[in-house]
């Protein structure tokens, strides 16, 4: 099975966005009755939610400040590292993010408790959930990776994938993480599960329309 997309690295992330300009050059970002809407461009992206922590006054002699609250963080970048998009919001003011891919191979990180939303594309996508209860879809591209982490996820494969043993390269990888969580895949799918170092039970059943629930439950 071919591995998920090596990106930039989590550990760079908070060095990197203290020099991405806060200044809107594509994508859209908007922030609308406390749910924040991200729409991809159609062309490979990284696209980062995490929080951070504002800074409210800093003394550079002294080092010493204190914090004005903690802001949550949209980073977009292109496949070369250039910035597209970056945005902060107040957390109090934000209760969900929903995320659309569109086209091209991308690439999304949520690090928050906040509950996303994240749909993929046509291209190859790698979609990580947060910390809350998050919606994956890996819509209509040939070979996706979600990752729910932690939480009661729901992970959907995409709509037009056909995968079998016979077509590996047409593949959901689902990985649900911790806690109890819901998947959805097409009866033809090819579901492969991550469940190394844990101990997994599985009920299966039809709800009537060439789809199925799985519920995974690990520790």
């Amino acid at each position: 099975m071919a591995t998920p997309t090596t990106r930039l690295a989590a550990f760079v992330i908070p060095l990197l966005a203290l020099a991405a300009p806060h200044v809107a050059r594509a994508a859209e970002i908007q922030l609308n009755g406390g749910t924040i809407h991200i729409e991809g461009e159609n062309f490979d992206e990284d696209i980062y939610i995490y929080e951070q922590q504002s800074m409210a006054w800093f003394n550079i002699g002294t080092g010493q400040g204190s914090s004005g609250g903690t802001q949550i963080v949209v980073w977009i970048v292109d496949n070369r590292g250039k910035t597209l998009n970056y945005v902060s919001f107040p957390k109090s003011d934000v209760y969900h993010c929903m995320v659309y891919c569109n086209e091209g191979d991308d690439f999304v990180d949520a690090r928050t408790d906040i509950r996303m939303s994240i749909f993929g594309g046509p291209g190859i996508d790698e979609l990580h959930g947060g910390s809350n209860d998050d919606h994956l879809d890996g819509g209509s591209g040939l070979e996706d990776y979600l990752y729910g982490h932690d939480g009661r996820d729901t992970l959907v494969s995409g709509r037009e994938k056909r995968s079998s043993m016979m077509w590996l390269n047409e593949m959901s990888y689902l990985d649900g993480g911790r806690d109890k969580d819901l998947f959805l895949y097409r009866a033809s799918d090819l579901l492969v599960l991550d469940g190394l170092g844990t101990r997994a039970g599985f009920h299966v059943k039809p709800n009537g329309r060439n789809w199925y629930d799985m519920w995974r439950y690990s520790e």
